[in-house]
């Protein structure tokens, strides 16, 4: 069991008035995967808006190694290794695929390495189909390979945590196997991987461990296994519980 490289504890987050995370625990394993689970509404997104310094919790400690993240801007979490493939993959649509991938090492390269085509190695030996697609304006690529763009770009940082936001949004099921293939290859090779997930049954086949969220709060933790046998996934997705 490795130690955790994120450990939030007693998260809370409000939008305007109304609180929609209350009070959430929640660790990240170095070299791991972890799924947060949940319904639509559950309280994935916010969660991690919070944990990135796109929203500032109302409450609570974000750790992440030895440095406090509440309340730290989503520039500087970034600068501290943390990347973001953002929920429908965002993107920069008149951009050739090799400038959004070079959009994502902005600030770890220089300049006289922006146009080196050996700073996309590590993209492109994940995802080969860009390859072909270099020159092409991410704006023609199917949602597919958009997805891999996304996910390449977060790799141009070299992050220490890699976190996704709804990975399987709106694609193909065979497309979704291709990027959780890939995910895999990132934990095999002992990338730190924090994913929320509406589909719990494409995440629990990859992840070691889970957090399932109902209504911004915790309704079970453990290994992926531990809930991907119990009950309790059916009755916070079917609405049973």
């Amino acid at each position: 069991m490795s130690d955790p490289l994120l450990t939030v504890r007693g998260l809370r987050v409000a939008h305007g008035p109304v609180e929609v995370v209350h009070g959430i625990d929640l660790d990240v394993r170095a070299g791991a995967v972890t799924a947060l689970l949940g319904a639509n509404g559950a309280g994935k997104t916010t969660t991690l808006r919070a944990l990135l310094g796109h929203l500032r919790p109302s409450g609570g400690s974000i750790r992440f190694g030895t440095r406090e993240l509440a309340g730290r801007r989503a520039h500087r979490i970034a600068r501290d290794g943390v990347a973001l493939v953002p929920e429908g993959r965002r993107v920069f649509a008149s951009l050739t695929v090799a400038d959004n991938l070079r959009m994502g090492g902005y600030g770890r390269t220089s300049a006289r390495s922006w146009r080196d085509p050996a700073s996309l190695a590590q993209p492109l030996a994940l995802f080969p189909e860009l390859e072909p697609l270099l020159e092409r304006p991410a704006g023609l690529l199917s949602g597919g390979e958009q997805q891999m763009l996304a996910m390449g770009r977060a790799l141009m940082r070299r992050p220490q945590l890699l976190v996704l936001d709804e990975p399987s949004m709106g694609l193909a099921p065979k497309v979704v196997q291709r990027i959780y293939a890939a995910l895999a290859e990132l934990r095999g090779g002992g990338t730190t991987i924090l994913l929320a997930e509406q589909n719990a049954r494409v995440a629990l086949a990859l992840a070691d461990d889970a957090v399932l969220l109902r209504t911004g709060t915790v309704a079970a933790a453990g290994s992926a296994a531990e809930l991907r046998d119990g009950p309790l996934i059916q009755e916070v997705y079917l609405g049973r519980g």
